[in-house]
């Protein structure tokens, strides 16, 4: 089973679509590197979610728009994101898993629900917990697939 980086950002993927938009929708991943001020590894893992949110393909070193990734742009990426990641993983378990436990689950609680399922970003459950809580801040609370309450650390569906 394949999980969603856990070290790409949201703000950054964005910026990433729109240089190779503005590029006419190809680019060689070391001009991507210079343009965004990035390094290759830093790259790699948002380039790694742009494929697996189906927004680009890459082969041979250039990274390409898909037609999805072409039509986003400010106005829709929130509602497309969202959609694409209702299907990935662990954003889908733990949808699956808050839309059946009503009045929410503690970061602990949804992480350890998750690891039942076999589903862990990292071997030690402390960082794994830290892990899970930093993504779906990131990701599932800003495209409104959860909602997050920081003063009782309580996850429920958006």
């Amino acid at each position: 089973m394949k999980l969603f980086p856990s070290n790409a950002g949201i703000s950054l993927l964005r910026g990433t679509i729109m240089l190779v938009k503005e590029s006419g929708g190809t680019m060689d991943v070391s001009k991507l590197a210079d343009e965004s001020e990035q390094n290759v590894d830093s790259l790699l893992p948002l380039i790694e979610a742009c494929k697996m949110l189906g927004l680009v393909t890459v082969e041979a070193g250039e990274i390409r728009l898909t037609p999805e990734g072409e039509k986003m742009d400010m106005k829709n990426f929130t509602d497309m994101i969202a959609k694409k990641l209702s299907g990935i993983e662990p954003f889908k378990s733990a949808l699956g898993i808050l839309s059946v436990r009503k009045g929410g689950l503690s970061t602990e609680e949804l992480a350890h629900e998750l690891q039942i399922k076999g589903i862990m970003l990292h071997g030690d459950f402390k960082m794994n917990s830290a892990l899970l809580r930093s993504m779906l801040l990131k990701w599932a609370v800003r495209t409104r697939l959860v909602v997050y309450s920081d003063s009782s650390d309580l996850w429920e569906l958006g």
